[in-house]
């Protein structure tokens, strides 16, 4: 028998996924081969069951279409028989949703209510936004440095890494890989060390979104988000009571308004006494500089310099060098110092990674787009090397 989806799990699915870009919630599906069609089911829809009448005031409510191998393929008039098909159902006289509307309210603003409609091969799909900013934006994020990683893709390569959220655990608090250090020596606004410490601290991706999901719809409750939200920040503040003191995480980076961008950030996401920051290069990073003082157990996730989304000097043999470089302290840390070493480096370039002449074995976990790039995690994993 299929679960029905509650509110709570809705809720849930907001506070706790890391990776989501979105949480929809579909309306209606159904088939239309014509604008007035499109408007006269758009109009039939029990929208006073789904939206307060005030969220379609003043702008409050905006459409985003995506249109394929359909003969409704203009994707601004199918929005416009959207939003007065609406218009229609509530009683308006007028189009709340014009283009002058939308001017005065700014382009950097975002409306109340987000609905998404998919059109493909003439079926039409109608669903609401939990919320209409992506889910990525975890609202911690004030300052950032050249080229800043998204907030999603930083716990992507967290998790792919073997770094498992605190709320995931079982009863006995323990997972089949422990890691007693997480490490990024190029942390920039510090992204990834700042989503690792909140995982480890068990502190949800969405806790610091105020605003409830669905505002503006019937499924809007304040009281019941703050609950949660509650619930699960008195759990993560019950999760410190385990031996999490044995766990570090540093985060490095040479340009001082990086540094200071990281310390900002973490401050804001309350995570700053987990972390230990410091200005250095490569090979100044303190586990680097002084591997008899690193963790047993190692993770190193970092997003080394691409060398194209900045304006930067660094030349492909610049790029490799850094590379080898970073290869050569992990294998002191495993080979020399009998440290168990894990990671995933973000690259745009994976030839530089599985050619370079680095004994490492990398594979790709996953490939994405960042910054408009085509991008590759590539995990390494070489265990305890020890010289015979």
């Amino acid at each position: 028998m299929q679960k029905v989806c509650t509110t709570n799990d809705l809720f849930r699915c907001c506070l706790y996924l890391g990776t989501a870009t979105q949480v929809h919630l579909r309306c209606e599906s159904f088939a239309s081969r014509g604008l007035p069609e499109l408007k006269r089911k758009i109009a039939s829809m029990p929208w006073n069951e789904i939206l307060k009448p005030d969220s379609i005031k003043n702008g409050n409510l905006d459409v985003r279409v995506v249109s394929s191998k359909s003969k409704l393929y203009h994707t601004g008039a199918i929005r416009d028989r959207v939003l007065q098909g609406i218009d229609q159902h509530f009683g308006n006289d007028e189009d709340h949703y014009n283009q002058e509307e939308r001017q005065k309210r700014g382009s950097d603003t975002f409306p109340t209510v987000l609905l998404n409609v998919n059109v493909l091969r003439d079926e039409v799909q109608i669903s609401i936004n939990a919320y209409p900013t992506p889910l990525h934006q975890r609202g911690y994020r004030g300052q950032v440095a050249k080229a800043p990683l998204r907030e999603d893709l930083a716990f992507a390569m967290l998790f792919t890494a073997g770094w498992t959220p605190a709320w995931s655990l079982d009863d006995e608090n323990t997972t089949e890989d422990e890691w007693q250090g997480l490490m990024d020596p190029f942390c920039g606004s510090g992204t990834i060390a700042i989503e690792g410490a909140a995982m480890m601290l068990g502190l949800p991706p969405g806790r610091l979104r105020h605003s409830s999901p669905f505002e503006g719809t019937l499924l809007e409750d304040t009281k019941k988000w703050s609950k949660i939200i509650r619930k699960s920040l008195a759990k993560a503040e019950y999760m410190k009571q385990f031996d999490k003191t044995s766990l570090s995480i540093s985060a490095s980076d040479r340009d001082a308004g990086a540094v200071e961008a990281t310390k900002a950030n973490a401050e804001r996401a309350g995570v700053l006494n987990a972390l230990t920051i410091q200005r250095a290069a490569l090979f100044g990073q303190r586990w680097f500089e002084k591997p008899s003082e690193s963790p047993s157990s190692l993770l190193v996730v970092t997003n080394p310099p691409f060398g194209k989304r900045i304006s930067s000097n660094s030349s492909p043999k610049g790029i490799l060098t850094l590379y080898q470089s970073l290869g050569h302290f992990i294998e002191r840390l495993a080979r020399k110092h009998a440290r168990k070493a894990c990671g995933v480096v973000l690259t745009s370039n994976p030839a530089l990674v599985t050619k370079s002449g680095i004994s490492i074995p990398f594979k790709t976990s996953f490939k994405t787009f960042h910054g408009g790039l085509k991008v590759s995690a590539m995990k390494f994993d070489v265990g305890r090397l020890l010289c015979p």
